[in-house]
């Protein structure tokens, strides 16, 4: 799951006050588990009691 922005600001502002430290550097701006779109929805279930199911569907469809 994405880390909040405002940990991702202080993370950011970080790295430009202290850019030749980080040149050349990647940095995934994700938590401590990535989850797949299953998982956090089970996650987000578990934590709002009620079920939130993961349902993939086409790009085209999507637009509609």
């Amino acid at each position: 799951m994405p880390i909040a922005a405002e940990d991702q600001v202080h993370m950011i502002v970080t790295i430009f006050e202290h850019s030749s430290a980080h040149a050349g550097k990647a940095y995934s701006l994700l938590g401590p588990k990535e989850y797949t779109y299953p998982e956090a929805c089970a996650e987000i279930s578990n934590i709002l009691g009620h079920d939130i199911i993961y349902e993939k569907t086409s790009l085209e469809a999507f637009r509609k």
